[in-house]
Protein backbone atom coordinates (compact mmCIF):
# COMPACT_ATOMS: atom_id res chain seq x y z
CA UNK A 1 0.00 0.00 0.00
CA UNK A 2 1.54 3.66 -0.80
CA UNK A 3 1.72 6.12 1.46
CA UNK A 4 -1.18 8.58 0.05
CA UNK A 5 -3.59 5.60 0.13
CA UNK A 6 -2.64 5.04 3.86
CA UNK A 7 -2.53 8.53 4.83
CA UNK A 8 -6.21 8.73 2.98
CA UNK A 9 -7.40 5.67 4.82
CA UNK A 10 -6.04 7.06 7.93
CA UNK A 11 -7.42 10.57 7.85
CA UNK A 12 -11.15 8.48 6.34
CA UNK A 13 -10.99 6.03 9.83
CA UNK A 14 -10.08 9.40 11.93
CA UNK A 15 -13.13 11.21 10.67
CA UNK A 16 -15.50 8.02 11.39
CA UNK A 17 -13.70 7.95 15.19
CA UNK A 18 -14.29 11.65 15.30
CA UNK A 19 -18.34 11.42 14.16
CA UNK A 20 -18.97 8.24 16.32
CA UNK A 21 -17.17 10.49 19.58
CA UNK A 22 -19.53 13.28 18.83
CA UNK A 23 -22.72 10.62 18.22
CA UNK A 24 -21.39 9.50 21.40
CA UNK A 25 -21.80 12.84 23.27
CA UNK A 26 -24.87 13.28 22.14
CA UNK A 27 -26.38 10.48 23.52
CA UNK A 28 -24.37 10.53 26.59
CA UNK A 29 -25.86 14.13 27.03
CA UNK A 30 -29.51 12.48 26.27
CA UNK A 31 -28.88 9.62 28.92
CA UNK A 32 -27.77 12.35 31.33
CA UNK A 33 -30.45 13.89 31.02
CA UNK A 34 -33.26 11.10 31.06
CA UNK A 35 -31.51 10.11 34.53
CA UNK A 36 -31.27 13.41 36.18
CA UNK A 37 -35.00 13.98 36.04
CA UNK A 38 -35.63 10.62 36.73
CA UNK A 39 -37.89 10.19 40.07
CA UNK A 40 -38.88 6.83 41.67
CA UNK A 41 -41.59 7.10 40.60
CA UNK A 42 -40.62 7.41 36.66
CA UNK A 43 -43.05 5.89 33.97
CA UNK A 44 -42.08 2.75 32.48
CA UNK A 45 -41.56 4.45 28.99
CA UNK A 46 -38.81 6.75 30.33
CA UNK A 47 -37.17 3.42 32.12
CA UNK A 48 -37.52 1.99 28.42
CA UNK A 49 -35.55 5.22 26.76
CA UNK A 50 -32.98 4.82 29.48
CA UNK A 51 -32.56 1.33 28.83
CA UNK A 52 -32.18 1.85 24.74
CA UNK A 53 -29.94 5.23 24.85
CA UNK A 54 -27.82 3.01 27.18
CA UNK A 55 -27.78 0.10 24.89
CA UNK A 56 -27.02 2.73 21.69
CA UNK A 57 -24.01 4.72 23.86
CA UNK A 58 -22.83 0.70 24.56
CA UNK A 59 -22.89 0.15 20.72
CA UNK A 60 -21.39 3.21 19.98
CA UNK A 61 -18.15 2.73 22.19
CA UNK A 62 -17.80 -0.76 21.01
CA UNK A 63 -17.59 1.35 17.38
CA UNK A 64 -14.89 3.36 18.88
CA UNK A 65 -12.98 0.69 20.42
CA UNK A 66 -12.61 -1.25 17.21
CA UNK A 67 -11.64 1.90 14.98
CA UNK A 68 -9.23 2.89 17.50
CA UNK A 69 -7.67 -0.50 17.32
CA UNK A 70 -7.62 -0.42 13.64
CA UNK A 71 -6.37 3.35 13.55
CA UNK A 72 -3.82 2.44 15.60
CA UNK A 73 -2.47 -0.55 13.14
CA UNK A 74 -2.81 1.34 10.22
CA UNK A 75 -0.71 3.98 12.23
CA UNK A 76 2.00 1.80 12.30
Amino acid sequence: MNTCTKTHNLSKLILEYIVLLVKSENLHNKLEELCLNATNKTSAFINNQIIKLNNALNKVFVDLMKLQWIIELVAI
